[in-house]
């Protein structure tokens, strides 16, 4: 299996083959949790402008996501794991998902993708993620840490990727390791930061939930959206 580790936005935009977008905090963390509440798809968009486009032509039923970590005023959720967690009702819905990080990542690699796979994955759904690679027999695998707006690496992201690539290679990090250096790191000082409410401090605890799900997410272009589901191995 010949596996490429890339960063940012210039990773995405040269993603080839089977190709992983990791957005730990929080874009993935927080689909991963829409999806176990019963969530039935995510289209994700490079701006926030689509997605609230994609609600009023009734493309989707929700808006999910942010700008500078903060939920834009039209939208009905932030990018916020916690929060969507005490959303209630969300069975069947669809949501139009839109941040600085993430569904960026996913948007430019899709313009560089024809018929190869694309997922997206924080923490919860690593192991998923790689157990599906691996039962596929998926051989050129390309996981793009995307960090902070695309443009500024991250040690939650980047470490996400090593324990992919690990699990991949079936030797796994140590997953106390792992949470170790993200504990550590400057991104999660904000989530107990008075000054930044927007970064719950419990989105931390969800981020952290390493390989809870036993779900992986898979985008797929349906009629020139980019529509993230739930697979099961």
């Amino acid at each position: 299996m010949n596996i490429t580790l890339e960063s940012l936005k210039y990773g995405a935009q040269k993603a080839k083959g089977t190709v992983i977008i990791i957005d730990v905090f929080r874009a993935f963390t927080t689909a991963a949790v829409a999806f176990n509440k019963g969530v039935h798809s995510i289209i994700l968009t490079k701006e926030i402008e689509e997605a609230s486009q994609l609600k009023q032509k009734q493309i989707t039923d929700l808006t999910m996501g942010e700008v500078n970590g903060i939920k834009p005023s039209d939208f009905d959720y932030g990018n916020s794991p916690h929060e969507i967690s005490t959303a209630k009702n969300l069975s069947g819905l669809k949501i139009a998902q839109s941040t600085r990080s993430g569904t960026l990542g996913v948007s430019l690699a899709a313009k560089t993708q024809k018929n190869n796979n694309i997922f997206v994955t924080g923490l919860m759904t690593a192991k998923s993620t790689s157990d599906i690679i691996k039962a596929r027999n998926l051989d050129e695998i390309y996981i793009v840490a995307m960090g902070y707006q695309g443009i500024e690496k991250t040690d939650e992201d980047e470490i996400c990727a090593l324990y992919i690539k690990s699990l991949l290679q079936n030797k796994p990090l140590n997953k106390k390791y792992v949470i170790d250096v993200i504990l550590k790191s400057n991104s999660t000082k904000q989530f107990n930061d008075i000054t930044q409410p927007q970064f719950h401090p419990k989105d931390l605890d969800h981020a952290l939930k390493i390989d809870s799900e036993k779900f992986a997410m898979e985008v797929t272009i349906q009629n020139k959206l980019l529509v993230l589901q739930k697979i099961y191995n």
